[in-house]
């Protein structure tokens, strides 16, 4: 996995990928997390740019501010939608909002 800065504006969101739904309370609290100087993991993206993990930080980033801001990305190396997804979910149960029981399955 590499690092790169990627502008919000190049980042794809697939529908597919996601492994939840986006929560505007959780957003919420992300941005004001975010002005008080706390640091947030860099989001993982796939060599497509696709958004795979860091939806809510994602969001968060989006709303304050403008499309050309870069972000911090990790680019990971695997390759079909199903190793992705099983990143997603194993990045989810580690920080941020947790996965529902629902969201597990």
């Amino acid at each position: 996995m590499t690092v790169k800065k990627i502008k919000l504006m190049d980042l794809v969101i697939d529908p597919e990928l996601q492994v939840r739904e986006i929560s505007s309370f959780t957003i919420a609290d992300y941005r004001e997390s975010m002005r008080s100087g706390n640091i947030f993991p860099p989001v993982i993206v796939d060599n497509k740019n696709r958004l795979v993990c860091g939806h809510h930080r994602y969001h968060a980033y989006k709303g304050m501010y403008e499309p050309d801001y870069k972000i911090d990305c990790v680019v990971t190396d695997l390759k079909t939608d199903a190793e992705l997804i099983m990143l997603a979910a194993s990045d989810n149960s580690k920080h941020g909002r947790p996965l529902t029981t629902f969201e597990k399955k």
